[in-house]
């Protein structure tokens, strides 16, 4: 998997990231403060396309901080790739 800019987590990370704190992507769209289109659009990307290529860099910003002001730690590295749910 490649590493993106800046260690963006990948759509299936922001479906997975979603999905472990049992979000639908309404609840998800108003808890981390971004338009549905937009998270649409992000979790519509391929697993391996680059979200800078097709987003705005301030709506991949919104989307990790808002995932990571409610524990979700994106991991994205050349050794690993995942999330975790911090307490």
């Amino acid at each position: 998997m490649p590493v993106f800019e800046k260690n963006c987590p990948n759509s299936n990370q922001v479906k997975a990231a979603r999905a472990i704190l049992g979000w639908d992507q309404l609840q998800c769209s108003r808890k981390i403060r971004v338009s549905v289109s937009s998270l649409r659009r992000y979790e519509g990307l391929g697993p391996l396309t680059n979200p800078y290529d097709s987003l705005r860099a301030s709506v991949i910003e919104r989307i990790m901080v808002g995932f990571e002001n409610h524990g979700i730690e994106f991991l994205n590295d050349s050794d690993s790739l995942g999330i975790v749910l911090r307490e």
